[in-house]
């Protein structure tokens, strides 16, 4: 094998490998991008309950099956801690936390962002450093035919 196959295949694993990192980066954005709008959502939701004191509400318990619950209480919510612990707070406590939870994971997506581009960007050159090296390695083929 001559040193410009040998750094053909280097530059392959390394595209490769690269590649399922970018794929990996792109599956976290998808997910993270997913939990802020989740939690955009939920304070949306969460603020309009103040008129609904006292309503009929269909009650999700999971796996898309619901009981049918009044609404008693508006001005006291229970938000996750995490590790299955959660709290009760005011409308407002727990707003300022969605907020807090929302700042932090759009802080993470833009750093996840920002990887990526590079990620990308590195990858881009790698294809280019690839072509240079099939075309000598081709060239030298046709040279010695």
């Amino acid at each position: 094998m001559s040193d410009t196959e040998s750094k053909y295949s280097e530059l392959l694993s390394e595209l490769r490998y690269l590649e399922d990192q970018l794929n990996d980066m792109q599956s976290r954005i998808q997910i993270v991008s997913a939990q802020i709008q989740e939690h955009i959502g939920a304070g949306v939701t969460m603020n309009s309950l103040k008129e609904e004191q006292g309503r009929d509400a269909l009650i999700p318990i999971g796996a898309q099956i619901f009981v049918r619950g009044s609404i008693a209480d508006t001005s006291k919510v229970f938000i996750g801690l995490g590790a299955g612990i959660s709290a009760e707070k005011t409308v407002e406590q727990a707003s300022a936390d969605l907020g807090s939870r929302v700042a932090s994971m759009q802080k993470i997506l833009a750093d996840l962002r920002n990887d990526y581009l590079k990620l990308a960007d590195r990858v881009s050159k790698l294809r280019s450093q690839l072509g240079e090296a099939a075309q000598q390695i081709l060239a030298k083929g046709k040279g010695s035919k």
